[in-house]
């Protein structure tokens, strides 16, 4: 659990990377592969408030081209300045770049595009923001999960050493397209369950969207679960993450998914606790059912078979049999302390005393008892191994998760031994006591008949 949490703990600090004070406007050089691919691009922005808005990158009006990307490079604007009477209170922070279909009609379904240096106005002059050099750090929300890849190529750039390549799988009408700046929660960090993570074909520190209240949010695996305790087994995989983070990087939130959230586990403490957590999971997550996990497991723990799991049915049933074991050796005993009693008779008028007749008895029966429980281990193991092949997998021919194994608690069997051996020496110890309470030449005369 401590692992868990660390792999996926919410990181401190705000999504996006910061821009220089008193930023106007931003400007990037871009262009796309093929031709004339009708693509809108769009800065979204963070204020000092957390309040996010997106401004479009628009073609200097002198090229006479058009906002229309093309195959050229073609430097764009965008303005930071105030919008239907809305300023934007600095400091400001990037935390995307939007392609979305101009006016819903796709003109490249597959294709790149590239940028290179982004750049911020301000009243000094221009400033550096990104030149998308050699691994900068800006990923594809929708990552390796939908078939699109992010590289910094030196062969198409305009000037520099390198340029952003962004190339996608599939573009839709209504789909848009984020490179998101890698930042504090962006990609947020998730476990994810090894069968989703393999049916995906996803591998540890992988980039995927997670649908959450409408929008997939990019999330990076940063461990893999072979299990998890559901309060909903039926649900199947699953996705662990921050709720916290979750909210933070629905500010740069996609349209597009891969992996759908199925379950949310939060913690409150007290009622009107519970209530806020559930308004907002009414935000980010499609209404459900919700279960309230201390109540279930009072209940459990009222109950004690359910609280003790099955390892305390087994211990009960261990429980029952050596009972009735060490009954059944007592008895059985007692069942022969008349035969016994004529064949101590028998060795004391030959000189045995009754400390040599008792130590015989005992050594008898230990062994017994020894060779009994050595094989009652050996066939029980044997035994447990050949059911093992039906636990491991479930009713629809999956394997189980966590693996079956077979774990014998040694402490529990050695006092099971133990009690069972102090029965025997019990009843040795009373047969012992009565024969030498009675006349031996007595004992023997009954035997002659």
């Amino acid at each position: 659990a401590a692992d868990l949490l660390a792999a996926i703990a919410r990181e401190p600090g705000r999504p996006g990377q910061p821009l220089p004070e008193g930023a106007a406007a931003l400007r990037v050089w871009a262009r796309t592969e093929p031709d004339k691919t009708n693509l809108d691009l769009f800065a979204r922005v963070l204020d000092r408030y957390g309040r996010v808005t997106e401004r479009k990158f628009i073609a200097e009006q002198s090229s006479g081209a058009g906002n229309d990307l093309g195959s050229e490079w073609r430097e764009l604007r965008a303005s930071l300045g105030a919008t239907a009477g809305r300023p934007l209170d600095g400091p400001l922070r990037i935390a995307a770049i939007i392609l979305r279909p101009a006016a819903r009609v796709v003109r490249a379904p597959t294709g790149s595009i590239w940028l290179d240096d982004l750049r911020a106005e301000t009243p000094n002059g221009e400033a550096s923001v990104e030149p998308f050099e050699r691994d900068a750090p800006w990923r594809s929300a929708i990552g390796v999960a939908g078939g699109d890849r992010i590289e910094f190529n030196s062969g198409g750039a305009r000037q520099g050493a390198a340029a952003l390549r962004y190339a996608w799988s599939g573009l839709g009408a209504n789909d848009e397209l984020l490179i998101v700046r890698e930042s504090p929660n962006l990609p947020v960090r998730a476990a994810i369950d090894r069968e989703s993570l393999d049916a995906a074909g996803l591998a540890l520190g992988d980039i995927a969207p997670v649908l959450v209240g409408g929008a997939a949010i990019p999330v990076r695996i940063s461990a893999v679960v072979d299990y998890f305790p559901t309060l909903n087994p039926a649900q199947g995989g699953f996705v662990i993450a921050d709720l916290a983070a979750l909210r933070a990087a629905a500010l740069v939130a996609a349209s597009r998914a891969v992996l759908p959230v199925t379950e949310v586990w939060a913690a409150a403490a007290g009622d009107s606790v519970r209530a806020v957590v559930g308004q907002l999971l009414d935000d980010v997550y499609l209404s459900s059912v919700v279960l309230d996990a201390q109540l279930l497991l009072d209940d459990a723990r009222s109950d004690p078979f359910r609280s003790g799991g099955i390892a305390a049915l087994f211990v009960v049933g261990f429980l029952g049999l050596l009972l009735m074991g060490a009954t059944t050796l007592f008895l059985s005993l007692a069942a022969e302390g008349r035969e016994r009693a004529r064949e101590f008779a028998l060795l004391q008028t030959i000189g045995y005393g009754h400390a040599a007749m008792r130590l015989q008895a005992a050594v008898e029966v230990l062994l017994v008892l020894l060779i009994g429980v050595a094989a009652g281990i050996g066939l029980g193991r044997a035994v447990a191994g050949a059911l093992l092949g039906f636990l491991e997998v479930t009713a629809e021919g999956v394997r189980a998760a966590p693996p079956v194994t077979i774990s014998i608690d040694w402490l529990v069997a050695s006092l099971g031994v133990a009690a069972l051996a102090l029965c025997a020496l019990a009843g040795v110890a009373l047969v012992a006591r009565w024969v030498s309470a009675r006349d031996a030449a007595a004992m023997l005369r009954e035997g002659e008949d």
